[in-house]
């Protein structure tokens, strides 16, 4: 059985959907493994986060995957280049078939777009058919993207052919998003008074939208006032209003054929590098070709012949309409998210995941986790281990669970560990598990459902689902071994061997002490990737209450504030008195936004304690704070920078103080 990769921008734009339905279309009667990775780019700048979906790039050219498909569309030109060539150089000599662009790699075949007549057609068209003389063009030169610049390219040649020319003012550069190429209207055209062309081009549908929507916006009508002509006949295309006039490029017949490529060269044959797909305009509404009191989805073609789309639909549907299912899919995505709020901790999530693939349409499932998940910044590159454990098996069919099964692998060896899922072929999709910077791993799902673009809010859920659940799993597991410590160390309390490490005065833990427990929490919260804070508190006027109500009552103060703190911390938390009036703790999974909670907390325990200890006055404390990871877990070092914390409140404390008594 063949693995074959499939790197992906993503899994929710038409481009992709519709390359993929003609991909699964061409392999559905062959023995493979179609392993879709939706990589997006390293600094994607959809979502916060999104760019860990780039993991997935490096898991796909692993030594078992016998060749790879690469759909080029909606990446950014200098993501390819810089991104994605060197990654598939270390493919080596493995067959690579890339869909519309062309790569440096030795055993590459890709196909192009060839739209030079389809482009001269369109001009021909609008210039006779309709009288247009002055065309302006909207590319996506500021996504450079290299689809955009042939089809730049093809339409000077095009206006050159039929001796019009060509006027660079009548340039708009858009990214191929509707709100960008909005933006890109009005910001020049004002009005409708303001527009200087009777023609619009646009490198894509997508771009067209956002035309639209400007147009409506300042009074332009189309096609009345402007005539506008799309790229791709998208979804998009058929159903605005007016219908787009467009080129279609049929994205389906690319992907069948790019597979068909793929599997030529697997089985030795000898493809050219380059293979030719010629593109037709289709004439609707937007030119003014059909009235717009034609309803349904009705074009003319270059030969002026008319038709309905369902008319070349039978056989293999062109349009697709996976972005309108997504309400069919709402009550699924309810359910989904109900399940996993009870899927707190690993074990308990592998018993509500056989419920959560039915609902998410996953006949099979392996989450694979890291030994320690790995921090990634935005920017970074992700460096692939040497070793992944596999932590739980699902078989949806049978329900059969493998719970931490104990099965190690190397993935720069394979994707996957065969013996997982070694009869199952079709489509899976492997997906990055990450929360935050935080990345986990990888879940490898096996999809029922051809509706491909529902999965992105599925993955969405259980990938949060997961992480949450290893998350508390490994601070539950933390906290136990820390009660573990606690317990030990309250036995160590009693014994003589200990005494030297409690406070005499206060009965907590002494400077000593502090240093050898504090340590020793911090390396075990360390070891399982938890972080918490060491706080650096001093009581306030302990000089003024020893020179005004003498030592004793100053000694009294210090047990006071021993107990203030002991109370404000919780049980696993390690409190010491290190020096005079100075007190610490370590606070193991404490995060520094509690920092302020924290001090009110010790304030309320102050005036509380000051009355039961029956003081004259009422004791208050300072604390800083440092926040410990693994990158930075020296205790003495963490002491040094909460003291600089604890310096600055102080300062502020005594600014407030002077300010009352002006």
């Amino acid at each position: 059985m063949k693995k074959i990769a499939i790197f992906v921008q993503s899994i929710t734009i038409e481009y992709s959907i519709e390359i993929l339905t003609g991909i699964a279309d061409f392999y559905k009667d062959k023995d493979v493994k179609l392993i879709i990775g939706q990589i997006k780019a390293p600094s994607s700048a959809k979502g916060i986060y999104e760019y860990q979906n780039w993991s997935a790039a490096h898991y796909l050219v692993s030594d078992d995957i016998d060749g790879i498909l690469f759909v080029a569309g909606g990446f950014p030109s200098e993501t390819i280049h810089n991104n994605l060539v060197p990654l598939l150089k270390q493919f080596k000599n493995k067959p690579v078939v890339s869909i519309t662009t062309d790569l440096e790699h030795d055993n590459l075949t890709y196909t192009h777009t060839d739209c030079s007549d389809a482009y001269n057609d369109v001009i021909h068209h609008l210039k006779t058919k309709h009288g247009c003389k002055r065309f302006a063009f909207m590319t996506a030169a500021l996504r450079h993207a290299s689809e955009s610049e042939e089809r730049f390219e093809a339409f000077k040649k095009a206006l050159r052919k039929n001796g019009l020319k060509f006027n660079k003012n009548l340039v708009l550069d858009s990214d191929f998003t509707p709100p960008t190429s909005k933006a890109v209207i009005l910001n020049r055209y004002k009005s409708k008074a303001d527009i200087d062309f009777d023609a619009i081009i646009s490198a894509s549908d997508l771009m067209a939208t956002g035309i639209y929507d400007a147009f409506n916006e300042i009074g332009v009508k189309v096609p009345d006032d402007v005539k506008l002509i799309g790229f791709d006949d998208s979804v998009h295309a058929s159903t605005s209003s007016p219908s787009m006039s467009t080129i279609n490029q049929n994205m389906i017949k690319q992907g069948y054929t790019g597979a068909h490529l793929l599997w030529r060269k697997l089985e030795g044959n000898n493809i050219p590098r380059k293979y030719d797909f010629i593109t037709e305009p289709l004439y609707r509404q937007s030119c003014g070709c059909i009235p717009m009191t034609t309803f349904g989805d009705v074009f003319k073609t270059s030969e002026g012949k008319l038709l309905h789309k369902e008319q070349i639909q039978k056989d293999n549907p062109k349009e697709n309409r996976q972005f309108f299912n997504f309400l069919e899919e709402i009550d699924d995505f309810y359910a989904l998210f109900d399940i996993s709020r009870s899927a707190v901790t690993i074990k308990k999530l592998s018993i509500k995941m056989p419920d959560m693939m039915k609902i998410s349409k996953i006949s099979n499932m392996a989450v694979c986790f890291f030994d320690k998940p790995k921090c990634i910044k935005k920017e970074t590159d992700f460096s692939l281990p040497e070793r992944m454990t596999v932590s739980m098996i699902l078989y949806g069919k049978s329900e059969k669970i493998k719970f931490d099964p104990g099965i190690t692998f190397n993935p720069r060896e394979e994707v996957y560990p065969e013996n997982i899922f070694p009869e199952e072929k079709g489509f899976f999709i492997l997906q990055p598990i990450f929360s935050g910077e935080l990345n986990y791993g990888y879940l490898l799902c096996q999809l029922e459902s051809k509706e491909i673009a529902v999965y992105s809010i599925f993955l969405k859920i259980l990938i949060n689902t997961i992480a949450q659940a290893y998350e508390y799993t490994t601070t539950k597991e933390v906290n136990d071994l820390l009660s573990k410590e606690n317990l030990v160390l309250q036995k160590d309390n009693s014994s003589l061997n200990v005494q030297k490490n409690t406070d005499e005065l206060s009965h907590i833990l002494n400077r000593r002490g502090f240093l050898e427990y504090g340590q020793r929490q911090i390396n075990i919260a360390t070891e399982m990737n938890t972080k918490g804070l060491v706080i650096y508190g001093d009581m306030d006027g302990l000089k003024r209450i020893n020179d005004t109500y003498g030592h004793e009552m100053g000694d009294a103060a210090i047990q006071c504030q021993a107990q203030v703190l002991s109370h404000s911390f919780r049980i696993n938390d390690i409190v010491a008195r290190i020096g005079g009036d100075e007190f610490a703790a370590v606070a193991v999974g404490m995060p520094i936004e509690q920092l302020p909670k924290l001090r009110k907390k010790i304030e309320k325990y102050s005036i509380e304690f000051s009355k039961q200890f029956n003081l004259p006055f009422t004791i208050s404390c300072s604390i800083g704070a440092a926040e410990f990871s693994t990158e930075f877990s020296s205790l003495q070092e963490l002491l040094s920078a909460a003291d600089k914390e604890l310096y600055e409140e102080k300062r502020i404390k005594h600014a407030e103080n002077e300010l009352n008594r002006i």
